[in-house]
């Protein structure tokens, strides 16, 4: 029962408020009082990397949240940032030991990088997917 609770907070719960508060919320309203795109990016990252006090892992953090920003001010698509945040989260839940970490840490950055790629190219937010036809 523990496990499953933890694996819902880490891997579902927690991207989806971090989203919302980092991204969404905070991005937004530096934009809105015409904050620079780098300092929006920088501010919004170092603010999401604070929390995760493991110190080996703040740098990751934070270079994750600088990527996340791009993504969603590329796309303006908050549900693609939680679906890469929920997936850097499973792949970080998976031991490295074993076939599927070892798989995973070889393709989870190609993945994480095509789905970059893909948010540069595609420029549509949510408005655009629940637009009536």
């Amino acid at each position: 029962m523990i496990r499953l609770l933890r694996f819902l907070v880490i891997a579902n719960i927690g991207p989806l408020f971090e989203e919302l508060l980092y991204r969404e919320r905070m991005l937004d309203a530096l934009a809105s009082v015409d904050v620079p795109r780098g300092i929006r990016w920088i501010v919004t990252s170092l603010l999401f990397a604070i929390p995760h006090i493991q110190p080996w892992s703040i740098l990751g953090t934070f270079l994750v949240g600088l990527a996340l920003a791009f993504t969603y001010e590329s796309t303006r698509c908050l549900g693609f940032c939680v679906a890469l945040h929920v997936g850097l989260n499973l792949a970080s839940m998976i031991p490295p030991q074993t076939a599927w970490g070892t798989l995973l840490a070889l393709l989870s950055p190609a993945a994480f990088a095509s789905g970059l790629r893909m948010a540069r190219r595609i420029p549509i937010g949510m408005a655009d997917a629940v637009a009536p036809a």
